[in-house]
């Protein structure tokens, strides 16, 4: 005879499996339990499809951690045990390759629609990094702050393959050519490997710029802040305000830069340093230096003198590598004189407009001491 309470134990024991008969029984098995390093740590070893048992947080959305003594086993954390942080009620089982595609649109000069196999064509990168959940919701945390209560295993270290986003908005790219001097200069050997026009492009790359990240996180960080439209509106003005003359300065010393490159004024002087003959590898890295303070960018100073130096180092019967080596590290001892890094570490602090010339004046020896000696460690290795 079957009592009250065992009939409603087997009835709810019979709903609970044809719920999840219907639902995540295909995707959730209760094998046994692992418990985490804070109180209330118990949790189920739950297993999904391609995934072998992994700890089970929440099942809707589905969240996953990777068991602790898989980061012992290598350096790589195995695909079917990487952490699982997903934010829809059920997680997809299939992706159809051939109706898969992505989307640019909006305020872009072509937009376009991407297949798999397009973005297959494309270069892709590879690059072994770490990717850690950022949510607060721990249970090391105290007070608790609702949601999942991961404890060390939302994290995996994977080597990441395919085609950056930054190349796929790129694609949606505005490219315009200044008029009446795009193409009207020719660069010449030694500054370029042969003879060709001078290019001289805007790109209007809004998607995939860096300020555009800086303004979605600031927008975000509004939201998420619950900042009024009128505090925010009052915030970005008086950061307008305070950054107006370091703007202005960037601005000029960007239009300084490219008077120069396109009147052969940079070139000159890189020129008259490549002919210093057997001192070349000590001015090398001061013609780096150069180019970084010039236009405020290491890359910029590569791309502008790189050429040079290897040119040089060829018919001096010098290490090329050495010497573009050499180029890249002495402008990073150009950095710290970098009018743009001035004007913006001095806006940032409040510092008063008669004390950038202090800090200019400070920072000048010290930059170029430091020139002096990778210049100085790169003679000695070009002539040991």
């Amino acid at each position: 005879m079957i009592d009250r309470r065992s009939l409603i134990k087997r009835s709810g024991a019979a709903i609970a499996a044809l719920g999840s008969g219907m639902t995540v029984s295909s995707l959730r098995a209760f094998a046994a339990t692992a418990t985490l390093p804070f109180e209330n740590g118990e949790r189920p070893l739950v297993k999904y499809p391609q995934k072998r048992p992994m700890i089970g947080l929440t099942s809707r959305p589905p969240q996953l951690e990777t068991p602790f003594s898989v980061f012992n086993a290598n350096v790589i954390t195995p695909n079917d045990a990487f952490f699982v942080r997903y934010h829809l009620a059920d997680i997809p089982l299939n992706i159809d390759p051939d109706t898969f595609s992505v989307e640019i649109k909006g305020k872009v000069d072509k937009p376009m629609k991407l297949s798999l196999a397009d973005i297959k064509k494309m270069p892709a990168i590879e690059v072994v990094a770490v990717n850690q959940c950022s949510g607060n919701s721990r249970g090391f945390s105290n007070p608790r702050v609702a949601g999942g209560q991961s404890g060390n295993g939302a994290m995996g270290n994977a080597r990441w393959k395919g085609v950056p986003l930054k190349a796929i908005l790129d694609k949606a790219t505005m490219i315009i050519p200044w008029p009446g001097l795009d193409g009207a200069i020719q660069r010449l050997p030694p500054v370029v490997a042969k003879a060709a026009p001078y290019p001289a492009r805007f790109t209007f790359n809004i998607l995939s710029a860096s300020g555009t990240s800086a303004l979605f996180a600031t927008i975000c960080a509004a939201l998420v802040l619950q900042v009024s439209f009128r505090q925010f509106v009052t915030c970005v003005g008086r950061t307008a305000r305070d950054l107006s003359f370091s703007i202005l300065t960037i601005a000029s010393v960007l239009a300084l830069a490219y008077v120069m490159n396109y009147s052969g004024a940079t070139a000159s002087l890189g020129l008259a340093l490549a002919a210093t003959g057997a001192l070349f590898p000590f001015f090398g890295a001061l013609l780096g230096w150069l180019g970084v303070f010039l236009t405020g960018s290491d890359t910029s100073a590569n791309a502008l003198f790189g050429n040079l130096q290897v040119v040089t180092a060829n018919n001096l019967g010098l290490d090329p590598a050495l010497m573009a080596a050499g180029n890249s590290s002495g402008g990073v001892m150009g950095k710290m004189i970098s009018l743009q890094s001035i004007s913006v570490a001095a806006a940032a602090t409040g510092m008063p407009a008669s004390d950038e010339s202090r800090l200019f004046g400070f920072t000048l020896k010290h930059s170029v001491f430091l020139a002096c000696i990778i210049g100085l460690v790169v003679s000695a290795y070009a002539y040991a």
